[in-house]
């Protein structure tokens, strides 16, 4: 039997988070959607991730992710909070646009998997709530100038397919 909470809480990276997210989407949802993008940016640390509407491009806030390392959360508190920022990207990009629908829906599915108590679906209601404090390290972290949009290579790269 397939132990979710022990694959977020070892996953090594985005992609491993993100394959998770789009296997309990398809399952529980029935769609899936591949070939997406993810890029990093210093963002208003009111945002935590964003999906660029009619695109294959998902955004998370680095500066909120910055601030997580100062603070020394453990990875796999980190891993919480990063699936649970793709879940809720990952059903706006399924066309879900309404944003208290894809609240509802994250919820849903967190709650479903995890348990009402468990952190990532307490997240999927208050995504910093389990970060008291966060606050003072955001203001810590040093932006960097010009750092646009950096996006993760071999992201969601699975369904890839190259002829030579």
């Amino acid at each position: 039997m397939r132990d979710i909470e022990d694959e977020v809480t070892n996953a090594k990276n985005f992609n491993d988070l993100f394959r998770l997210v789009k296997d309990i989407v398809e399952n529980t949802l029935g769609k899936k959607r591949s070939s997406m993008m993810l890029g990093l940016s210093y963002l208003d640390p009111r945002i935590g991730a964003f999906h660029v509407v009619g695109s294959n491009v998902m955004v998370i806030n680095k500066l909120i992710l910055d601030a997580l390392e100062r603070m020394n959360i453990p990875k796999e508190k980190i891993n919480h909070y990063i699936f649970s920022i793709l879940l809720h990207e990952y059903i706006h990009s399924l066309g879900v646009t309404d944003e208290m629908e894809t609240r509802r829906l994250t919820t849903a599915i967190a709650t479903r998997i995890f348990g009402p108590n468990h952190p990532i679906t307490i997240m999927t209601k208050a995504p910093l709530s389990q970060f008291p404090g966060i606050e003072k390290f955001i203001l810590e972290v040093e932006v960097p100038k010009g750092f646009g949009i950096k996006y993760l290579s071999d992201f969601d790269d699975e369904n890839a397919k190259y002829y030579v």
